[in-house]
């Protein structure tokens, strides 16, 4: 995703992105950001974008954060593993930075890419598998 926005950065065009962000109450909320890149009479980029609470569409439950014992309260049906495995690789990752190992911390960023990727995956599909509702 970091090289398409660096390659838009450079030739303009239309975007979108779908993620997810934790507030300061530690409530999941998904965000979807849509928009456009285009060069001004000086050549230099310029964009224009929105941003869309898209949470509502997100039906599958997900884990809000926290300790491991409160994760545990959650019923184990309810948490979907890709998000757990995610979780708890960003703590981990976070972790490896305190210790500057940078082999660690690269391991780290591959298995976070890679679980990005699984979770775009899943979205798509889940997305293909609900019916269309019109606007």
């Amino acid at each position: 995703m970091f090289d398409r926005i660096r390659r838009l950065r450079r030739t303009g065009g239309s975007f979108s992105a779908e993620f997810r962000v934790e507030t300061a109450t530690r409530q999941v909320k998904w965000v979807l950001n849509l928009g456009t890149l285009v060069s001004d009479e000086t050549g230099r980029m310029r964009g224009r974008d929105c941003y869309i609470d898209t949470t509502s569409a997100h039906a599958k439950p997900f884990w809000q954060g926290g300790t491991t014992e409160q994760k545990s309260v959650i019923a184990p049906e309810a948490l979907d593993p890709l998000i757990v495995a995610s979780d708890c690789s960003i703590e981990a990752h976070e972790a490896l930075v305190q210790l500057g190992d940078r082999t660690l911390i690269q391991a780290s960023e591959m298995i976070l890419w890679l679980l990005g990727r699984a979770l775009a995956r899943s979205m798509r599909a889940s997305r293909l598998a609900r019916p269309h509702r019109p606007i």
